[in-house]
């Protein structure tokens, strides 16, 4: 099965998830989700998702209220398109 694009191409692309990588996405499923069962959820799959562009907003990292859009480049590297830093109006 090859890599499905979305109709938006700013998105990304899709897989559904087979063989080792399927039983891996389980597993971490079911480390962040310790009452996970596989058979609670037969009639779903997991899917491997590679986007295009992501916001990244991380406190700790970055600081308070810094989000972060960047380009997904070839070997995952990423390119920093923007940096917001967002204030409340008072």
């Amino acid at each position: 099965m090859g890599w499905a694009r979305s109709r938006d191409p700013a998105v990304g692309a899709a897989e559904k998830a087979t063989g080792r990588a399927a039983f891996g996405l389980h597993e971490l499923y079911a480390r962040r989700f310790p009452a996970y069962r596989p058979e609670d959820l037969s009639g779903y799959s997991c899917y491997l998702f590679r986007p295009h562009r992501l916001k990244v907003f991380d406190e700790r990292a970055l600081g308070e209220g810094i989000f972060v859009t960047a380009a997904v480049l070839a070997g995952g590297r990423l390119d920093v398109e923007h940096v917001e830093n967002y204030r409340p109006q008072v």
